[in-house]
């Protein structure tokens, strides 16, 4: 199970992802917000393990929260979804470790393939895991 946060300036955005990605079993949306001063303690608090984050947000640029994120849950994983997909921002998003970075206008789609394959590849590495402890304990 993939915990998910959605956070953008739009509230129709925030429903309709959370439409999507209530279609897929294995996801859930633990929280929602617009406002960017909530996303950390929210994340300190609810523990997901991704975050759904817009760039223009009121009050405070979601470039900015990225990197609070990044610094505090590295292993947060944050997907940038941005009517603002320049490639200046795209550059910042990802030195400042975005680890997706999606146009809401051409790829907003792809949010719940890209869940699945978050899902697939968390799998992938538990089966690892625990393969990997099993040889250094047996």
């Amino acid at each position: 199970m993939k915990k998910i946060y959605v956070v953008d300036d739009s509230a129709l955005v925030r429903e309709r992802l959370i439409e999507m990605l209530s279609d897929l079993p294995e996801v859930k949306v633990v929280g929602q917000t617009s406002n960017p001063c909530e996303v950390l303690s929210a994340i300190h608090e609810l523990g997901p393990d991704a975050v759904i984050l817009d760039i223009r947000l009121p009050g405070r640029n979601g470039i900015d929260v990225l990197k609070d994120i990044k610094r505090d849950k590295p292993h947060t994983i944050v997907i940038m979804l941005t009517d603002y997909a320049y490639p200046q921002y795209r550059k910042e998003c990802m030195a400042s470790g975005a680890d997706y970075f999606l146009n809401k206008a051409t790829e907003f789609h792809k949010i719940p393939d890209l869940m699945k394959k978050l899902i697939k590849d968390s799998q992938v590495y538990e089966s690892k895991l625990k393969t990997k402890e099993v040889e250094n304990h047996g």
